[in-house]
């Protein structure tokens, strides 16, 4: 039988990592309301402090709305509010926000030393920098194809 290819692997893993970190943030938190995507958002928004959203879209590199979908859910769970006028948005972590982004930073960090503890600090540089060029790649290769569907 047959492994994955590598066109499989980019789909399948990013699966099982977030399954994985759903896993981690249910034992640690408690929450079964905390998503993945929620555990990337609330450091930022703590490091940030006033973050806008359009701060925050470009930081995290997500289109506009998927950045709304999750601002909107962290404000509804009383994780974060926005004290900017309108829609002008300035966001901050209220103390049970503050609370979540310690463990999270905890948790994240111990579910990655779990994760990636058999690769040396070479192969992780590695793994980082294969990341940022996919990234990269990925980047001109959705401009073209929204640039290509505009014409």
């Amino acid at each position: 039988m047959r492994g994955p290819t590598v066109s499989e692997m980019m789909m399948l893993y990013p699966t099982k990592v977030k399954r994985y970190m759903m896993a981690v943030s249910n034992r640690f938190l408690k929450d079964g309301s905390i998503k993945p995507q929620h555990l990337l958002f609330i450091p930022y928004i703590g490091e940030y402090d006033g973050i806008s959203q359009k701060d925050l879209n470009s930081l995290l590199q997500f289109d506009k709305s998927y950045v709304s979908t999750v601002v909107r859910e962290l404000i509804e769970m009383g994780l974060v509010y926005n004290d900017g006028p309108g829609k002008t948005y300035s966001l901050h972590l209220t103390d049970n926000g503050r609370n979540i982004n310690v463990i999270c930073t905890m948790m994240t960090s111990l579910a990655q030393d779990n994760l990636l503890s058999e690769f040396t600090r070479e192969e992780l540089e590695q793994f980082a920098d294969f990341f940022t060029r996919l990234n990269n790649k990925l980047d001109r290769m959705l401009e073209n194809l929204s640039d290509s569907e505009n014409s």
